[in-house]
């Protein structure tokens, strides 16, 4: 961040607002929403600031100023030699470029490390369009998820009416969604990515704008791959499930429909099986032992890095008592997931507790779990814990939501073993539990009123 940002930031921002303006005009006027689409959009501006401002002026340097610096890096790199600028941008094993190319870009790890240097590419595009400003490019990210996350939105509101402020709640005011998904961070491209593909599949199924919805489905699909595959890799089967539910649930018997629950339920999964094993066949790093290779060496690592911290060291960047353990790492047979599930569920959404608090950031993320645990315990003791959890296998919507909110809670859980990486890694299933919680409860007190009649 530099003295440039204080005068090209406010005139990005007036742009930005003139555009979501008439976003809100054309689609929002009189709607539920409208009073609350500016307020959205404040947070997400909010958020990338903020963000950006706690790695700057608090820890020192951290993910968002590697990308934004050595996005800075390749910007020159194009300036100085233009010829090259394809490879700078897409580098590939086999280019056929002078070495001195090859050189000035090996330190980045476009091969090892793709994710990142993805990342490094659309802050290098971005910053040809931003006066290499840092706080405008958080801002063009944060536009760009808030767009994504409006789109989701408004395909969520269109197939279930009467919710429009509680799916407002759960997609745009979660604190750590709108705080540390909205700057510069991998976090916001791939929180952007899975609102698109929801979005768009649900469309797609209905038969609504079809190629349209195609296109922001491969849009959303390549930001997921590029940057977190195991995204998608967890939401597919969810997908999956709910594409053959909401077929099964066109049966017009009961009993029909209750025998062949389980068919559907199996036809979903293997869906979603078959749809991870083309990915891992087209790109090895996505196969099971790679996934828990990269896995162990992520427990490892913030496992050493907290114990760094913990220890004392770090300078500004020590958070102190950020780490948490589910026991020894590494373990994945089918008993060692099975212990480890209702822990690791216990962290992503309802962690930390108060009494573990060792940082500002920390509180922040307690309190959000106090809540998350509060309208879990709240809305299962109104209905019955059993009862609640079992309505959700004979809505398809609410199933999905459940699904990917565990399936990708367990992983994030599992794997972080530290607060600071994982109040960013949860990020794209808190909107999903809030949904299946808000879902559940609209469709039980639907059928109740529906009883009483």
């Amino acid at each position: 961040m530099e003295l440039i940002d204080l005068f090209i930031a406010p005139l990005y921002m007036l742009i930005f607002y003139a555009i979501a303006t008439k976003i809100r005009n054309k689609h929002f006027k009189g709607h539920p929403f409208e009073p609350y689409f500016m307020k959205a959009l404040h947070l997400k501006f909010f958020g990338a600031i903020a963000a950006g401002m706690v790695y700057w002026f608090y820890y020192g340097y951290g993910d968002t100023r590697g990308y934004f610096n050595r996005g800075i890096y390749i910007h020159e790199l194009i300036v100085e030699d233009f010829s090259n600028v394809l490879y700078y941008l897409f580098p590939s094993k086999g280019a056929e470029v002078p070495y001195a190319a090859r050189r000035a870009i090996g330190f980045l790890r476009p091969i090892d490390d793709p994710a990142s240097y993805f990342m490094y590419r659309i802050s290098a595009i971005m910053s040809f369009i931003t006066f290499s400003s840092y706080t405008v490019i958080a801002l063009f990210f944060a536009f760009f998820s808030f767009i994504s996350s409006l789109y989701f939105y408004k395909v969520l509101v269109k197939k279930i009416t009467g919710l429009e402020k509680e799916i407002a709640i759960a997609i745009f005011f979660i604190p750590s969604v709108f705080f540390w998904g909205s700057g510069l961070f991998k976090d916001s491209l791939t929180f952007a990515g899975i609102c698109l593909v929801a979005g768009a599949g649900f469309n797609l199924l209905s038969g609504y704008k079809p190629l349209k919805s195609f296109l922001l489905l491969c849009i959303g699909v390549y930001l997921t791959l590029s940057i977190k595959a195991y995204i998608l890799l967890s939401f597919a089967p969810c997908f999956g499930v709910y594409i053959f539910l909401s077929y099964g649930n066109k049966i017009k018997s009961g009993a029909l429909r209750a025998l062949m629950l389980p068919f559907f339920l199996a036809l979903g999964i293997l869906t979603g099986y078959l749809f991870l094993q083309q990915i891992s066949s087209a790109s090895p790093d996505w196969n099971v032992e790679s996934m828990e290779k990269r896995a162990t060496d992520m427990q490892r690592w913030h496992t050493q890095v907290s114990k760094y911290q913990d220890d004392g060291y770090g300078g500004g960047w020590s958070g102190g008592g950020s780490s948490y353990s589910l026991g020894a790492p590494g373990d994945f047979s089918a008993s060692g997931l099975l212990q480890k599930f209702p822990l690791a569920i216990s962290v992503t959404f309802f962690r930390p507790f108060p009494w573990e608090v060792r940082s500002p950031i920390m509180l922040l993320a307690s309190l959000e779990g106090l809540f998350f645990l509060w309208i879990t315990l709240k809305s299962a003791k109104k209905y019955g814990f059993y009862k609640y959890f079992q309505h959700a296998f004979s809505e398809p919507i609410v199933l999905l939501c459940l699904m990917f909110s565990l399936i990708f809670g367990f992983a994030v859980g599992f794997t972080s073993y530290n607060y600071g990486a994982l109040v960013r890694y949860k990020i794209p299933c808190l909107p999903f539990y809030l949904l299946f919680v808000y879902l559940n409860n609209y469709y039980l007190d639907k059928k109740a009123v529906l009883k009483t009649e």
